[in-house]
């Protein structure tokens, strides 16, 4: 590889890609760049961004909730696909598969690590990955309400509008769709 590369080189082999790429369909696109990474050894997660996206049409391109949804047939498809790394994402990930795909309004941390542990991804401490995940700016997630009044009373959440921008990255990085 040159360690001193010409932009004007890079924006010339940008503007033959991206003529090449103008006339083929999403899934087109996405072999081309697959195949492009793997024939180079370019390891870069980017590349299962959508057509849209590639061709220059939207900057951040958004998630379909109704395609995800017939993309992913459950929670475990999903998680596959995202990879989560993190305890915090690995409930992150479940939670946003409880709100926006099966419509809870309401997430317990409880029912977020009995999935996890059904899909043999069970965290050390779910509680802890909550509470890091509402301490994150902005917000992932926020708590909605306490019952009790103990240190182990039930907590219930949400994920937020950038907790789901998180996911559907982490979706759009991870996918080969």
């Amino acid at each position: 590889m040159n360690e001193n590369p010409d932009p004007l080189k890079e924006l010339e082999a940008m503007k033959k890609v991206a003529e090449a790429l103008n006339d083929l369909d999403e899934g087109s696109i996405r072999r081309v760049l697959n195949w492009v990474s793997d024939h180079f050894s370019i390891k870069n997660n980017n590349i299962a961004m959508t057509a849209a996206a590639v061709a220059g049409e939207n900057d951040e391109p958004e998630l379909d909730n109704k395609k995800a949804e017939e993309v992913y047939e459950d929670v475990a498809e999903l998680y596959a696909v995202a990879q989560p790394g993190s305890d915090a994402d690995k409930a992150l990930v479940v939670a946003y598969w409880m709100q926006i795909h099966e419509g809870a309004q309401s997430i317990d941390t409880q029912s977020v690590n009995t999935q996890l542990k059904h899909m043999g991804h069970g965290i050390g401490n779910v509680t802890r990955a909550f509470e890091n995940l509402k301490k994150t700016r902005p917000q992932m997630i926020v708590q909605l309400r306490k019952s009790g009044t103990s240190k182990q009373a039930r907590k219930t959440f949400k994920v937020t509008t950038e907790g789901k921008k998180y996911v559907e990255q982490l979706l759009r990085n991870g996918s080969t769709y």
